[in-house]
């Protein structure tokens, strides 16, 4: 992960990824509870909450832990829930609105929330010195999910950590089971995201080296778990040179308390400087730039050296009275065309570009002329 200096960011996004069941919101509210303890001011932003208060509205599913200041999410939003679940008892998931439009528009709000978040802490930076945490509590079972997230961070000059929540499907399931209510998800609902689930890959991902921490659940069925093992992915280097090695800590845990304090130290120990902002247009462009002169310089070598192999094999095979004129009109032919292909490639030449293969195969086909 590129990082823009070496001190700590203000703010950490960290994004919890895992199946229904898996522990996700158990573990946000103990590290915000944790957090406030440690002065941080910690913002709980979780999916369900938004489709179980009514998707319409842009500013609900919003929990915050911060001690004095926090967020009046629900004290300002408008009435969430639809007309048939404001009276009543708590609804069942097939009851809720659980369309993919709905699901899509609360991933939609629950970025949305992240950058208005971002932008508050952004503007109000001179006035306070508090870190702020940041808890992304969703499924978000594939990469480019959470990859969004990634994106916010650089704009904002944030750190981004990933939690993945390794849990098995027959475990989840369990305690997916255990659930009352809205929050009860069917098992095949949970079967599918299991078969989807993009788990994080460091050392195939640049983005997720050493911004990714496994919690694996152990074998309870409640919302604690018995057994908790946590590992810091880093990039692929030799142990001796590894600054945030592959390690593994294993501790008994009995309720979600002592879970969300071990979790808290690997976060903490985790919580790098700011990600280096995203190119400006002027960079990009200049990139383009670059590559697009790259590409016409190798076009123009691979024609110059194709050419060149070509005039040769025709000069060793043509008879030695022929060999003198050939070569002079082949070699004046063969600069005409690396001429050419130079025009072409100069701005403003427009498209329909000469094509080097082509332009080979019809030197070859004069080089055989003189044979």
């Amino acid at each position: 992960m590129t990082e823009a200096t070496g001190q700590q960011a203000r703010v950490l996004i960290a994004v919890l990824c895992g199946l229904p069941g898996s522990g996700k919101t158990s573990l946000c509210e103990g590290l915000a509870r944790v957090a406030v303890q440690h002065g941080v001011k910690a913002h709980h932003l979780c999916l369900d909450a938004l489709l179980r208060q009514g998707y319409a509205v842009p500013r609900a599913g919003l929990k915050s832990d911060s001690g004095s200041n926090s967020c009046q999410t629900a004290a300002s939003a408008a009435p969430a829930v639809q007309a048939g679940q404001q009276q009543g008892a708590a609804p069942q998931h097939g009851q809720l609105p659980f369309t993919a439009e709905a699901w899509q528009a609360s991933r939609q709000r629950l970025l949305q929330e992240t950058q208005l978040l971002l932008q508050q802490h952004k503007e109000q930076q001179q006035q306070q010195q508090q870190r702020m945490l940041l808890l992304v509590d969703d499924i978000n079972h594939y990469r480019s999910m959470r990859y969004g997230f990634v994106q916010l961070a650089r704009t904002y000059g944030a750190a981004f950590l990933q939690f993945y929540i390794e849990c098995p499907v027959e475990l989840a399931l369990q305690r997916n089971s255990q659930r009352q209510g809205a929050d009860v998800i069917p098992a095949a609902v949970v079967a599918q995201l299991a078969a989807a689930f993009e788990a994080p890959q460091p050392d195939k991902h640049h983005w997720e080296a050493a911004a990714t921490l496994t919690v694996r659940c152990g074998s309870g069925t409640s919302s604690s778990v018995s057994q908790l093992t946590i590992s810091q992915g880093c990039p692929q280097l030799p142990a001796d040179d590894c600054g945030l090695q592959d390690t593994a800590a294993t501790a008994a845990t009995e309720d979600v308390a002592s879970l969300a304090d071990a979790v808290w130290v690997q976060l903490c120990a985790a919580w790098g400087p700011p990600l280096a902002p995203p190119p400006s247009e002027e960079q990009l462009a200049a990139r383009r730039a670059a590559g697009s002169a790259a590409n016409a310089a190798s076009a123009l070598h691979a024609l110059d050296l194709g050419s060149r192999s070509l005039l040769h094999s025709m000069l060793a095979a043509c008879g030695q009275d022929k060999r003198a004129a050939a070569a002079a009109a082949l070699n004046a032919h063969r600069k005409q065309l690396l001429e050419r292909l130079r025009r072409q490639q100069q701005p403003g030449a427009g498209a329909g570009g000469l094509d080097v293969q082509q332009l080979l195969s019809d030197f070859q086909q004069l080089c055989a002329e003189y044979t």
